[in-house]
């Protein structure tokens, strides 16, 4: 939900979601972030509802972003198996830092006075957030989605002076692929490739990663980079390569994940660690249902 609204009651009934990171553990000031969220399938309105709060950590100046966000969604099927999902995302966020932890050249110019006299700053920030998406895909095969975050563009700046928060196209897709056996039998395992591609103003991120999937097991390897894309400098444009492994029991998911540091950081962070977990509603006991959720993994 968090990069496409359409996404939101792509679940069976009911869904609470959890997920914590820790990136770079190992270099003052790092950054932590805390995500919950609940979503639900309306089967009877072809519509999904969620609401979402995120908490992020970033910086040795304590830079924190509060977000609360609310969710819908819409399914219109297009044929027997190919389905197309719109939603909107409308939320409230809170950014502030401790302007105590930063040092003002006013202080320096008065050999280190423990105050200073900056004015024109303020501790906080509050806008509302805006975004909207759209996915098409198959039951089983495959999805492909677009979004846009901030079409708003709130000012989020902490001075007198403005900042507003540039649009964030976010694109999604993936495939896929039934793992057959030597013998050409079907196995209940499943190959899965996937991306995730974000752009806003001129710094964009490329996620490429696959999957491999059997019951109970999830295994994962992703790759974080833009090797070549031209960043104005001789250092490789990369950043890590991500390892995942995740168990589904009944209704309950939980998956790990730790991402390599591959960028000219490599040997200082420590690496991230990521742990998510899902619990979900049991199926419900009703006629055929007219929904069948977008089929990209769960983490």
């Amino acid at each position: 939900m968090l990069y496409n609204p359409a996404l939101t009651g792509n679940v069976e009934l009911g869904r609470f979601a959890f997920s914590y990171r820790d990136q770079w553990p190992a270099i003052p000031g790092r950054f932590v972030s805390f995500a919950a969220s609940y979503d639900h399938y309306l089967n009877e309105l072809n519509s999904g509802v969620g609401v979402q709060f995120l908490t992020d950590r970033a910086g040795s100046g304590g830079l924190t972003t509060n977000m609360f966000n609310l969710f819908y969604s819409y399914q219109v099927r297009l044929n027997r198996k190919v389905a197309m999902m719109g939603g909107i995302k409308a939320g409230y966020i809170n950014r502030r830092y401790d302007f105590e932890k930063f040092i003002f050249a006013d202080q320096i110019a008065r050999d280190g006075a423990p105050t200073s006299n900056t004015t024109g700053f303020r501790e906080q920030a509050n806008f509302a957030n805006f975004g909207t998406g759209v996915v098409i895909y198959h039951q089983e095969k495959y999805w492909g989605g677009i979004s846009f975050d901030h079409i708003n563009e709130p000012n989020n700046s902490f001075s007198d002076q403005d900042a507003f928060l540039p649009i964030r196209t976010s694109i999604q897709a993936g495939y896929n692929v039934e793992v057959v056996s030597p013998l050409g039998t079907r196995t209940r395992a499943t190959v899965t490739f996937a991306g995730l591609y974000k752009s806003q103003l001129k710094w964009d991120q490329l996620d490429l990663g696959v999957y491999y999937r059997t019951e109970p097991i999830l295994f994962g390897l992703w790759y974080r980079g833009l090797p070549l894309k031209n960043n104005e400098s001789s250092i490789p444009n990369v950043d890590a390569i991500l390892v995942m492994v995740g168990m589904k029991a009944d209704r309950i998911s939980v998956a790990y994940s730790y991402d390599i540091t591959i960028s000219p950081l490599a040997g200082f962070t420590a690496g991230s660690h990521e742990i998510s977990l899902i619990l979900e509603y049991p199926k419900p006991k009703r006629k055929k249902r007219r929904f069948f959720r977008v089929p990209c993994p769960k983490f």
